[in-house]
């Protein structure tokens, strides 16, 4: 039911242009959308589509409290050859999501029941676009 993924870079492609390129090209063909979360903070997520005829499956990509969904570039791009749509947001306080605070360097969130709450809205705006099998990773 859902593909198999196969890594797309070696250690020593990270420096070559040609693989730099093809994290670029990702990029470009990324949709930067937006959805309100908690006490309607704006926030940022992304959403890829497999770059083969069409999804089979979906990936929902949650990163870690301190990371900005670009960070995982390399697997968003091994997702999506191997057939994921993929979707991934920035949590508030991170990456391109609006801060609690006026500081952009601090990551501050005042519950943190309002990340779950931010997710949720995520997940019902994918459920709502296909029926696709999702795994979350």
């Amino acid at each position: 039911m859902f593909p198999q993924i196969q890594a797309q870079f070696s250690s020593q492609q990270f420096s070559d242009p040609e693989s730099l390129a093809r994290l670029e090209l990702l990029w470009q063909h990324a949709e930067h959308l937006e959805v309100r979360g908690a006490r309607g903070l704006q926030l940022h997520w992304v959403r890829i589509a497999a770059t083969e005829v069409g999804p089979t499956a979906r990936v929902l990509l949650v990163p870690g409290r301190i990371e900005a969904v670009h960070k995982y570039a390399e697997v968003l791009l091994d997702l999506t050859q191997a057939g994921y749509e993929v979707w991934a947001p920035d949590h508030r306080g991170q990456g391109l999501s609006a801060r609690e605070c006026d500081n952009r360097h601090i990551g501050y969130v005042a519950d943190f029941t309002e990340y779950a709450y931010d997710l949720q809205q995520l997940i019902a705006l994918m459920e709502s676009d296909s029926a696709l099998p999702t795994v979350a990773l």
